[in-house]
Formats: structure tokens, sequence, C-alpha cells
């Protein structure tokens, strides 16, 4: 099913209408969807469009796709040419998997200082204990205070883990259980976590599936899981998703990124169900994204009745899913016009110069905060009272 909706989508990537461009980069993006094909596609996109140093439409939504060998080096080329475009093409690198910065260890250090590469190039030669002792270390320093880079390097550590089938699916699904019955998953838990998705523990499952309702404190915990869930993307997904519809848009967005005929059933269904205004516009939304015919109906009929315009513009949506589906629809100009104006040029323009003041402010900023501020060395760790004098654990408070 997925194969069939990447062959539907495929040909829009590379689309002259860029509301219908926009529109399939962000369900790959937020679907978790691609191959290799998508990610060349991609690139031969961002080929056609200005390169841009603060704003890039296409790249930044490729961080999830797998790429092989040929991936890669499409993007070494590119980085070589040192455009607007580097910095994108450089942070889409650094989340590649080890085995590519073992691989092209020394093209790379063209790019990266060699003790970088270094850190990730020497993954995929440690033995089975070598990699346990450094996730071991990394928990213990993450532990004692969060550092977001840190925990980037401990999920490209379990990654590895998980690729070389070192860490097993019965290793991941205990650690994970162990922080259920806990009530609380510290970081080894929430690196297992990660691993449950690039594993696809189905088995974990029902476990798991439980936690991603809105205002659930372990934040940390409900994004890995619904990113775990959108990765496993199944129906067995759907079918413990499907009751937690009416608790919030995690639900939602897991439903909207499985490409399935029961994942479109539950959001149609859902639709009905929910009364918020907020939560049918984010059900018509994922409905959308889902390609669905069906719920076209729906999606315009809420459109005329009244939706939540502050949260989205529906026509963004239900227009490229006309297009897509190839729907004849006599409203179909009429909303083009609207998305052109809303996305006109001189706007877009606008935007990108409040970016550039607001990036320059806060390089300003930060340079004058450096050279007034003292240094402070307290460390807090996340299982610490927080300092703010709440009473609560940091990681529940300003640790969030």
């Amino acid at each position: 099913m997925t194969q069939q909706f990447l062959d539907k989508i495929h040909p829009y990537i590379l689309s002259n209408d860029p509301h219908v461009q926009n529109f399939v980069l962000r369900i790959i993006d937020e679907g978790h969807l691609g191959n290799e094909e998508t990610f060349l596609l991609a690139l031969e996109a961002n080929d056609r469009s200005e390169p841009r140093a603060l704003f890039n439409n296409i790249i930044p939504r490729t961080k999830n796709i797998p790429i092989g060998e040929k991936g890669f080096r499409a993007l070494l080329e590119r980085m070589k040419k040192n455009d607007a475009n580097y910095d994108w093409y450089k942070e889409r690198v650094l989340k590649c998997s080890a085995e590519h910065f073992h691989t092209f260890r020394s093209e790379l250090e063209e790019f990266f200082t060699p003790e970088m590469v270094n850190v990730y190039a020497k993954l995929p030669e440690q033995n089975v204990e070598e990699m346990y002792e450094n996730l071991e270390l990394i928990t213990y320093s993450l532990e004692k205070e969060y550092d977001d880079t840190m925990f980037k390097y401990g999920k490209k550590v379990i990654e590895n883990m998980v690729q070389r089938n070192i860490l097993s699916n019965s290793e991941i699904t205990e650690t994970v259980r162990k922080c259920i019955q806990k009530d609380e998953f510290d970081f080894e838990g929430l690196l297992h976590l990660y691993a449950a998705g690039i594993a696809k523990c189905t088995d974990l499952i029902p476990d798991i599936a439980p936690f991603i309702y809105d205002g659930n404190e372990e934040e940390y915990a409900v994004d890995l899981i619904v990113e775990a869930l959108k990765r496993m993307g199944t129906d067995e997904v759907v079918e413990h998703v499907k009751p937690l519809i009416t608790k919030g848009f995690h639900p939602i967005g897991v439903l909207e990124a499985i490409k399935t005929k029961t994942a479109e059933e539950a959001l149609l269904s859902g639709f009905d169900q929910v009364n918020g205004i907020m939560e049918k516009t984010s059900i018509a939304e994922a409905l959308c994204f889902q390609l669905s015919t069906e719920g076209i109906p729906k999606v315009e009929h809420l459109i005329e009745t009244g939706y939540d315009t502050q949260m989205l513009l529906l026509e963004e949506v239900l227009y490229p899913n006309l297009v897509i589906n190839k729907i004849d629809h006599p409203k179909l100009d009429k909303w083009k016009v609207l998305l052109d104006k809303e996305n006109a040029p001189e706007k877009e323009e606008q935007m990108h110069r409040e970016i550039q003041a607001k990036f320059e402010e806060f390089k300003k900023q930060k340079a004058n905060n450096q050279a007034t501020q003292p240094i402070k060395s307290t460390k807090v760790g996340r299982n610490d009272p927080c300092p703010c004098g709440s009473e609560k654990k940091y990681k529940k408070c300003c640790g969030k």
C-alpha cells in the first residue's frame, strides 16, 4: 500500500504548481514516507529552485527518508557547489546513518572536522561490548545533564545497534516495558523508544499507543512514541489508535501518516465523532493528506460552514488533493487563485526579510550575552528538583 501511495505522489514532487509540490513534500515529511527514489526526486526539485540560506522548503522535508549510497553521493555532490543551500545539505548529511560516515569518511572531512566525522564513522567498527558501553555512558551523561547534541548522538548509536542486529527487538521491548511499569521514561527508555520505531517492534503497539493523548507530561516520550507508531505504520497501529481520536491531535497525526484504507476509514468516522472545531479541522486536513476522495465532501462542507482558520488554510490541502486525484471540481480555479494570493512572491519575500532580520537580531543578542553574562556552572539533573521552586522534577517543569 505504501509503495502504491508513493507511486501516486512521486510525479508531483516535480510539479510546477508550488501548492501541489509543497503538499506532497509535507505528506512525505509528516508521514515518515519515502525511499531513495523519493529523495532523488526531491533533490531534483530543489535544483530547480533558487538557493536560499535561510529558507528551504524541500531539503528539511526529506529528513526521514532513508537513503543509500547513490542518494548520499548525490547529496555530497551538491555540497561541493557551496551555494546558499550548503547548510541545508550539511544538516541533511548529519541525519544520515553512521554507515555513510564510515564509508565516505575522507570525502566528509572536506566539510566537517575530522574529529566530528570520526565520532560517527567509528561506530560501525565498534564491537558489541563497546557499543553497549557507549550507550551506557551516553544515558548516564544525559541523566546528569540534558544536552541536545548528546541525545542526537545517542540516537545515532542506538540506530547503528539496531541496523547491525546488536540490539534485538526483545531487548528493546523489555526496556520500554520496564519504563512503562515504573511510569517513568529515563533516557535509556527514550532511546529505546526511538529504537522501537526503527526496528518496528510491533509487539509494543498495545503498550505504547495509550500514551499519545494530549497533555501527557512525558512529552519526550510522547513525541518518540508518535514517531515509532508512524514508522510501524500497520493496521494494528490503527486499531489501537482509533479509540484515542477524541483525545487530541497526536492520534490524528498517527492515523494521517498511515496510508491504508483502514486508517482512512478511522479518520472518516473520527470526523463525525469529534465536536470541537479544532479537532474537525485537524481531521479534515488529515483526510486530505490521505488523498481521501470520500473525505472531500466533508472537507468542503467544513470550508463552507466554517473551520479554524487560525490553525490552517483547508483550501491549501483540499486543492492539491483534488489535483492529484484528477477531480475536476467546479471551485478548483477559485481555490487556486486564493492560494496564489496567499502565497504571492511579495509575501514570500517579506517573510524572508523578516526571517533574516530576526536571525541577525538573534546573532547580535547572542554575541552581547556572551560578552556580558557570567558563565554558570550549575548543572541540574533531569530527575533533580526544579530550581524554579515548583517542587516538581526538572524534567516535568522547566526542563521540558
